[in-house]
C-alpha cells in the first residue's frame, strides 16, 4: 500500500507539473509577445494551438497586434504626408503663442525671408524683426483675435528679410482648435 501511495503521489506531482507547464508556457509566450509589442514590434504573433481560453487569448492577441500594426502604419503615413506638405509649401506658415513667441515655422521662411526656421522659433515676433515695427500692434491684435476664435482672412503686413528687403505679405489667421478649444 505504501508503494501504491508513493506511485500515486509521484503520478499526481507529474500530472500537476505537466498541467503547470501547459498553462505557464503559453502565458510566458503571451508576456514575451506583449513586451515585444510594447517595444514597437507589432509583427509579433502567437501560435493558436487550441480552442480553449489560452487559444482564444492568443487569437485575440494576434488580432490586437494586427490592428495596432495597421494603426501605427497609417499614423506614420499620415505624419509623413503632413510633413511633406508642411516642408514643401511655398507660403509662410507659422504658429505663435499668445505672447507672440513663434512655436513653429515652415521651411519656406528660408526662401521668403532668408532665415532658417530654427533661427526664429522660440523668439517673439518683435524680437525677430521680421515684421516692420509699424505693423506689430496690428499683428498682436490679430493674434489675440485668432486666439479668441476669430478668423482673420486677409491682413497685410510688411515683413523684413534677413537682407533688409521689405515685402508685403497677405496673412490670414486661424486658431488651432482641438475639441472645441483654441490651442
Amino acid at each position: 500500500a505504501a508503494g501504491a501511495s508513493s506511485a500515486t503521489i509521484a503520478a499526481l506531482i507529474l500530472f500537476f507539473a505537466l498541467i503547470g507547464t501547459l498553462i505557464t508556457r503559453p502565458l510566458n509566450q503571451l508576456i514575451d509577445a506583449a513586451l515585444q509589442i510594447a517595444r514597437g514590434n507589432f509583427s509579433r504573433r502567437l501560435p493558436v494551438t487550441s480552442r480553449d481560453e489560452v487559444g482564444r487569448l492568443s487569437a485575440a492577441f494576434n488580432e490586437m497586434s494586427e490592428r495596432l500594426q495597421l494603426i501605427v502604419s497609417q499614423l506614420e503615413r499620415s505624419e509623413h504626408n503632413y510633413r511633406l506638405h508642411f516642408e514643401n509649401v511655398s507660403d509662410l506658415i507659422y504658429a505663435v503663442q499668445p505672447d507672440l513667441t513663434i512655436t513653429s515655422m515652415s521651411p519656406s521662411a528660408t526662401t521668403l525671408l532668408g532665415y532658417q526656421p530654427s533661427e526664429l522659433i522660440g523668439k517673439t515676433i518683435a524680437a525677430t524683426g521680421i515684421i516692420a515695427t509699424d505693423y506689430i500692434s496690428d499683428f498682436e491684435q490679430h493674434v489675440r483675435g485668432a486666439l479668441s476664435g476669430e478668423r482673420i482672412t486677409a491682413a497685410e503686413y510688411i515683413f523684413t528679410s534677413r537682407d533688409g528687403t521689405q515685402k508685403f505679405f497677405e496673412t490670414s489667421f486661424s486658431p488651432l482648435v482641438e475639441e472645441n478649444q483654441v490651442c
